[in-house]
């Protein structure tokens, strides 16, 4: 990329950083539309991923979450004869700091922890025998993310935001075969998760 080329990039985020902050800094709290102990639906996907959560307003400014989160796969391939099987299982808890942007947009911050765990099966059938490998894993640890959301009415906000999250994870690793090549492993790993964006509709009542 040339010089020019990033000059007018950096120039136009600085733009846009300026363009948001002016109804930003003249807004009042009163500008949010929540009120303390308000409740909130949440439902979220992104990344083959759906949760369901709820919001507890502890004020305008601050909500409890509370998400839980699940996926399941299967897979299948005729060639050697592949079968593949997931589930996972997610839950987290956290605290949510609101703030305006405009009359109608609001800005998000989540802070929490988590726990998941997860299975894997992969069947493989050929002609000189069968092979099987099951993976267990489970972990805790943070997460965090920033969004945003557009109040569509006071009861209802369609939004995305960008999380991340690192992990103490410990899986349990079986590989068994026809060949007689078992195996058995466990391991122990810290996991970095950042870039997953979630889209977001949240219902208020």
């Amino acid at each position: 990329m040339s010089r020019i080329s990033c000059f007018v990039a950096r120039l136009s985020v600085c733009s846009l950083l300026v363009i948001c902050a002016r109804p930003m800094a003249a807004q009042s709290t009163d500008s949010l539309p929540f009120r303390a102990r308000q409740w909130g639906a949440e439902f979220s996907a992104g990344n083959g991923f759906g949760s369901a959560g709820l919001l507890r307003f502890h004020s305008a400014r601050r909500a409890l979450v509370l998400d839980i989160g699940g996926s399941a796969s299967h897979g299948s391939r005729s060639a050697e004869s592949t079968t593949t099987n997931s589930s996972g299982l997610d839950l987290r808890v956290g605290e949510r700091f609101y703030r305006p942007i405009t009359r109608r947009v609001v800005q998000f911050a989540t802070i929490g922890v988590g726990a998941r765990h997860s299975n894997n099966t992969t069947s493989v059938t050929w002609l000189g025998g069968t092979a099987e490998q099951k993976e267990r894993m489970s972990a805790a640890g943070i997460f965090g993310g920033v969004g945003a959301g557009w109040m569509v009415t006071p009861q209802l906000s369609l939004g995305a935001a960008y999380e991340g999250r690192v992990d103490y994870a410990r899986t349990h690793l079986e590989i068994r075969g026809s060949q007689s090549n078992d195996r058995t492993e466990d391991l122990n790993q810290v996991q970095f998760s950042f870039g997953n964006v979630a889209l977001r509709v949240t219902l208020y009542f």
